[in-house]
This record gives C-alpha cells, sequence and structure tokens, in this order.
C-alpha cells in the first residue's frame, strides 16, 4: 500500500468515526428528546412493550403476543405481532408483518394479524372484555393465536393456518370450525390429545377443536339466555381466559364486570362441572386476568398484581405480588409488585408474566427475574 493510500484509508476511517459519534452525541439525544417532548415513538420489531397473551413451548421459549401502537396514530392502530423470546434472551419474529387485518395463510412473518388496541391500555384499565391474543402451543410445537374473530396456527416451521373462522364475525356454531363464525376470540389453550379450547367472551362461548376440525361447543350462553355445553355462563361475565391441566380438566375464567369478577370453573374430563374459590386473603377477586396450570396438576389466577396457586388438594397460597400495581422487581417473587396481563406456566413448574412492557418469570422456589423489557 502506497503513502497516498494509507493516508486516504486512515482519512476514510477518521471521517467515519466522526459520524459515529455524532450519532452518539447529537442524533440519539435528540430523539430521546422529541419522545420527552411528545413526538411519536417508534418500537422495535422485537418489542415486548404493549404484550397480551403469553405461551412458553417444551423447550422453553417463550411466545408473546405484542400490539405496539402505531407512531402518530390514533390509538386505536398497533403494530400486531407475535415476538418469541428463547432462553439465552435472543428475540425474533414468529409471526406478522406488522399491518393489522385478517390473517393470510402461508408463510407467517408475511401476513397481517388484526391485533387488538384494548391490550394497550390493559395494564391500567381493568376492562379485559374483547382483549384477544391469547397464545397457546402444543407438544408438537405449533402455536395456536386468539386473534380476535380469527384463531390461527403456526407451525414450527413458520407456516400459518386458519384453525376457526368462516370469514363472519358471529356466534360459533358446531361443524366444522373453519366453516364457523367467531366474535371475538380472547383466549385459547390445548390439551395432550390435540384439542383446542377458545374462549369468545362477546358470545359469552367455549368452543371446542376437535383434532379432526370439528368444532363443538362445551360452555357458554346464548345472547338470548340459552344454556349451552356443560356450563351455563353467565351472559354479564363472559369466558375470558381457558386454560387445561395434564388430566384434561378446562378452566374458564369468567370476565370482568362492573364491580366484581366472575367465577372460576373447573369441567372434568368426565362432563362434571364445579367451582374453584382460592381461599380468602389470596386472591384479590376483583378482576381475572388469567388462569394457567402446570404438569404437577396446579393452577394459577392473577388478579393483576398478585398470582395466585391452587394446589390439586385445594390449598391456596400467594406466590407473586405483594399486591401493588407496577413494575417487577427482580428478587422475591412475593415482595415485587406487578401489572399482569396474562400468564403462563412450563413443563418445570415456572410461571411466566406479561405486563407493563416486561416479561417475567417466577421459578417455583419463589424467585423472579426479568425475561425481557421495553
Amino acid at each position: 500500500m502506497s503513502v497516498t493510500d494509507e493516508y486516504a484509508t486512515e482519512r476514510d476511517l477518521s471521517r467515519r468515526v466522526r459520524l459515529l459519534l455524532t450519532l452518539a452525541v447529537v442524533v440519539i439525544p435528540v430523539a430521546g428528546l422529541l419522545t420527552w417532548l411528545g413526538w411519536p415513538k417508534f418500537y422495535s420489531p422485537t418489542a415486548v412493550s404493549h404484550p397480551c397473551g403469553i405461551a412458553v413451548d417444551g423447550s422453553g421459549n417463550v411466545y408473546v403476543f405484542n400490539n405496539s401502537p402505531v407512531a402518530g396514530g390514533n390509538g386505536s392502530s398497533v403494530h400486531p405481532r407475535i415476538v418469541k423470546v428463547t432462553p439465552d434472551g435472543k428475540r425474533s419474529v414468529t409471526a406478522g408483518n406488522g399491518k393489522m387485518g385478517d390473517p393470510r395463510p402461508g408463510p407467517a412473518t408475511a401476513s397481517p394479524l388484526n391485533g387488538t388496541a384494548s391490550c394497550t391500555a390493559s395494564e391500567q384499565s381493568a376492562d379485559l372484555a374483547d382483549q384477544g391474543g391469547g397464545l397457546a402451543v402444543d407438544a408438537q410445537g405449533n402455536l395456536y393465536v386468539a386473534d380476535s374473530h380469527v384463531v390461527e396456527k403456526v407451525t414450527p416451521a413458520g407456516v400459518l393456518s386458519i384453525v376457526a373462522r368462516s370469514g363472519d364475525s358471529g356466534q360459533p356454531v358446531a361443524g366444522p370450525a373453519t366453516a364457523s363464525s367467531l366474535e371475538s376470540a380472547d383466549s385459547v389453550a390445548v390439551d395432550a390429545a390435540g384439542n383446542l379450547y377458545i374462549t369468545d367472551s362477546f358470545e359469552t362461548q367455549v368452543a371446542e377443536v376437535a383434532p379432526n376440525g370439528e368444532l363443538s361447543i362445551l360452555a357458554g350462553t346464548t345472547l338470548s339466555g340459552q344454556a349451552m355445553g356443560l356450563v351455563a355462563l353467565n351472559p354479564v361475565r363472559g369466558p375470558s381466559s381457558v386454560a387445561v391441566d395434564p388430566s384434561g380438566n378446562v378452566y374458564i375464567v369468567a370476565n370482568v364486570a362492573s364491580v366484581n369478577a366472575g367465577p372460576v370453573y373447573q369441567i372434568t374430563t368426565a362432563g362434571k362441572s364445579f367451582t374453584v374459590k382460592p381461599a380468602s386473603g389470596t386472591y384479590n377477586g376483583t378482576y381475572n386476568r388469567g388462569v394457567a396450570t402446570d404438569p404437577g396438576g396446579n393452577v394459577y389466577l392473577t388478579d393483576g398484581d398478585r398470582v395466585t396457586k391452587i394446589a390439586p388438594d385445594g390449598k391456596s397460597s400467594i406466590v407473586a405480588g405483594n399486591g401493588a400495581t407496577g413494575r417487577p422487581v427482580a428478587g422475591t417473587a412475593t415482595s415485587s409488585p406487578l401489572s399482569v396481563v396474562s400468564l403462563t406456566a412450563d413443563r418445570s413448574g415456572n410461571i411466566y408474566l406479561a405486563g407493563s412492557g416486561e416479561i417475567v418469570k417466577v421459578t417455583p422456589d419463589g424467585v423472579l427475574s426479568v425475561v425481557a423489557h421495553d
């Protein structure tokens, strides 16, 4: 290399360094200042800033249905995506191209998602009606998504297909799931046999989709008051969340009402129904924000700022949250504030909570850590 070439290379390198310093010193602080002044905030495609549903697979990967607000939008527009967080903290997009719309079969990351703007405010608001965004993962690693009036499946290879919804909004109808209407699919759960459960809070029904694609009504009440399935649900407090334990028992939590939350139902594999009641002092009981189960048969409920565990023998205890609403603090789980939108549990009994722009993990021995945050 000649002296002239070497000088030119050093000069080019110096120019690049000055440019980087300018970005660091000027542009970044200015961007922060504009956000502080109220200018639109831009979110990464892998943000977990406004999570709705959460699920975890057998390998410990966590999936979050995130609805980041559109910068400069009117508050009802979001960038819906499903974000995957690996056990080592790496993030990627599993589904959604960031645009709102009916999902399209094919590559999951090229498809729009309906998303929901209501979930962006659910961290502060008690009313989670028609929230949507519920997630579930089956034993094969397929991801199921409750996406407003559609339920879709995303395979481990990243292929999206429609599991339930004919294209019309309305009451679920027994028969082929892809020929049935859905009004507000809020939550999904899947059992070991591959049966899929869907809550439709607006229509006050819980649908079951068998592996062959046939839909039936497990529980519910029509808007005219006619009972359906095994449990008649209160039309004022429709089902907002569903979970299934290793034995195939299904748990349904009722939606938020103006004053108190509705009951928590258990439907056994024998077709019998019971009402689950946590012990006094272990559950707020004002707002039901989700239900989950673990392989040990424990049931977890959350009212937003605490998580209650109900053991198979019926004993209940608080496993996370100190009763205050706020961002979680790593350490002892029962000493931390919480603002939970949804929850799930993995095969080892770890609980994962979504809310307040953070995803946290609570171990069986009560230690809370932050998995991802924005």
